[in-house]
């Protein structure tokens, strides 16, 4: 059975070193976005364990009613963390959001200047 699974397992790599190296280029984009989002679980999945495991020692929880509870506390933790980060990395804490009268000369006129242009200005 190991060796099925071996086989099974460098069958696998070769059909998606295939797929990811076919002439359709749909296929290619959608093929990375499938093993960048299997990639993303298996790590958050991984990451949220170890924090849990971590968690349990520390506060030598044992019982089944402690596990819940520091599992729910853990889970608060982070949302909040995630939702720190989110607001950071979009730019909702900076003081400058959005200054809607920037603009930037177009073939002599002046065009409105988009949040994304902005945002690249405030990062150079």
């Amino acid at each position: 059975t190991i060796a099925l699974m071996l086989l099974g397992g460098i069958i696998f790599v070769f059909s998606l070193f295939n797929i990811v190296n076919l002439q359709d280029e749909d296929m290619v984009y959608y093929s990375w976005r499938m093993i960048s989002s299997t990639i993303s679980i298996f790590v958050a999945v991984m990451t949220f364990q170890c924090f849990q495991m971590l968690m349990y020692r520390i506060f030598g929880l044992t019982s089944k009613q402690g596990r819940a509870l520091g599992d729910f506390l853990l889970m608060c933790v982070l949302y909040v963390a995630m939702q720190i980060i989110v607001a950071s990395e979009s730019g909702m804490l900076s003081s400058t959001l959005f200054d809607a009268t920037m603009t930037r000369m177009v073939k002599g006129k002046p065009v409105p200047v988009t949040l994304g242009e902005q945002d690249e200005c405030r990062h150079m």
